[in-house]
């Protein structure tokens, strides 16, 4: 999934601009989401394989061209800039409850059947009925449309990456702060198991970990009503993760030495979700500011790419290398995005 999503997130970005994003949402991110979760029904694991390629490119559009679709459709309203921010938040909070109410949803559907693939079932449904609003409700817009070829359309995105200073250091602030994410993702359920979290305990700290989104969502809007500067809450979210994780690393120490406390990893988790629920809304807003509509999506997958390089490199090796080693390579990433 993060490899066909790095492969391939630019030239998806790149038609998502030109032949328009709402065809691209209904096409790649919800027929490729379906189609994924058909193929896990079958229980094959090549099949799997090939649906995990789906799911890469359905990703790539889930983090490029639903907000660039908001984001042009709130710039033709015209809208004003503060309310983007507001939207953001909201975006933030509701994705943190939905993701509780889908966990409670899924183990109900699993106490039902027996099944966890009845879970995946469940998913199609919900992803058809927001297809159905999507292609009523939604309008199209695009970004380059039929002014330039999707090679052209790519090239002016490099462009615009290396001529403006702005753009390339938003690009590294998401890369290196994602990373982190993605590894934490990877990491959290070995490290709260070996610091003796109960089996089947993993949904009660799921949903924790959704509420701590969440309070970071709403405490983004506070931050922002007294910000000093276009990054400040952005800075804030990268202090906050870097505490989170030095918590973590000092849990990984003490479990060397046979001492198991869940609630040390299991704050520090929740610190690092508190500050995700603050990067998602500041990152989205500073990127409908500074990023061109022509080329919003397409930029957006080349902000991943080294994102996906990053985590599919530290996966790679992390049989190789001890999860200490790996939390401190989040602290790295943390600290070199905050500088």
């Amino acid at each position: 999934g993060y490899l066909s999503s790095m492969c391939l997130g630019i030239l998806i970005g790149s038609l998502s601009d030109k032949f328009g994003r709402k065809k691209l949402i209904l096409i790649g991110y919800v027929g490729c989401f379906s189609l994924f979760y058909t193929l896990l029904q079958l229980k094959n694991f090549y099949l799997i394989l090939v649906g995990r390629i789906f799911s890469g490119i359905a990703t790539s559009i889930l983090y490029s061209s639903i907000d660039g679709w908001m984001i042009a459709a709130h710039n033709k309203q015209e809208f004003e800039e503060a309310l983007l921010k507001d939207t953001f938040s909201k975006q933030s909070y509701l994705n943190g409850l939905i993701a509780i109410i889908a966990g409670f949803l899924s183990h109900f559907c699993f106490s039902l059947t027996s099944l966890y693939e009845s879970a995946f079932i469940l998913a199609i449904l919900i992803l058809m009925i927001a297809g159905l609003i999507i292609f009523f409700k939604w309008e199209e817009n695009y970004g380059s449309f039929n002014t330039t070829s999707t090679f052209e359309s790519i090239s002016s995105s490099f462009s615009e990456l290396s001529e403006s200073p702005k753009i390339f250091l938003l690009g590294c602030c998401q890369s290196f702060f994602e990373s982190s994410m993605y590894l934490f993702v990877y990491l959290w359920t070995p490290i709260l198991n070996d610091a003796g979290l109960a089996k089947g305990d993993h949904g009660k700290v799921f949903s924790a970990f959704m509420m701590a989104v969440m309070i970071g969502s709403k405490y983004f809007t506070k931050l922002e009503l007294n910000s000093k500067g276009e990054l400040h809450t952005l800075k804030y979210a990268y202090v906050i993760g870097f505490i989170g994780f030095l918590v973590i690393n000092l849990s990984l120490i003490i479990v060397n030495f046979n001492i198991h406390v869940l609630a040390l990893p299991l704050i520090g988790c929740c610190i690092f979700e508190f500050a995700v629920g603050l990067f998602w809304p500041s990152i989205n807003t500073l990127k409908g500011v500074y990023l061109p509509n022509n080329s919003r999506s397409t930029l957006n997958n080349l902000f991943r790419v080294p994102t996906n390089a990053m985590v599919i490199l530290s996966i790679y090796f992390s049989s190789l290398l001890p999860r200490l080693v790996l939390v401190n390579l989040c602290l790295l990433f943390l600290s070199i995005g905050f500088v």
